[in-house]
């Protein structure tokens, strides 16, 4: 089976989720009018790399910016994935992708466990600790 994958390619603006949200509610709408099966968001698209404020700007995987993704993946009939500020399971914040499904659902939850120092990542975020796969139509 053949997947079609449309890449959000934007300039994200520093520390405005609201606003980056609204760009990518606009490449949601457009891949599902091309018919495409998966919308790829870049990595930290709502807030691009606003680490000193990554806790005010974290929220739980099905929480916040995440549900949002979910209600548009849910809407546009679409896969959708793209890293956020999400809450750590041991109260950190890490640079987190979350694969929704067309039904809105998350499959998968990864967590960046290579973090990039010379954007100092280690100094705000924690590293995840695991992998994370996915059924879909295509493997």
């Amino acid at each position: 089976m053949q997947a079609t994958i449309s890449l959000g390619q934007m300039d994200v603006i520093l520390g405005e989720p609201a606003r980056n949200l609204e760009k990518a509610r606009a490449f949601a709408a457009q891949a599902a009018a091309r018919g495409s099966d998966v919308l790829v968001l870049p990595e930290l698209w709502s807030t691009a790399y606003d680490l000193e404020r990554a806790d005010m700007h974290a929220t739980a995987p099905d929480e916040g910016t995440f549900a949002a993704v979910a209600e548009l993946a849910l809407e546009h009939r679409v896969y959708i994935i793209g890293s956020l500020l999400g809450k750590m399971p041991d109260g950190g914040v890490g640079n987190t992708a979350v694969l929704f499904s067309p039904e809105g659902q998350g499959l998968a939850t990864y967590s960046k466990i290579h973090l990039f120092r010379l954007m100092d990542e280690e100094q705000y975020l924690t590293a995840g600790n695991k992998l994370a796969l996915a059924e879909t139509p295509w493997g």
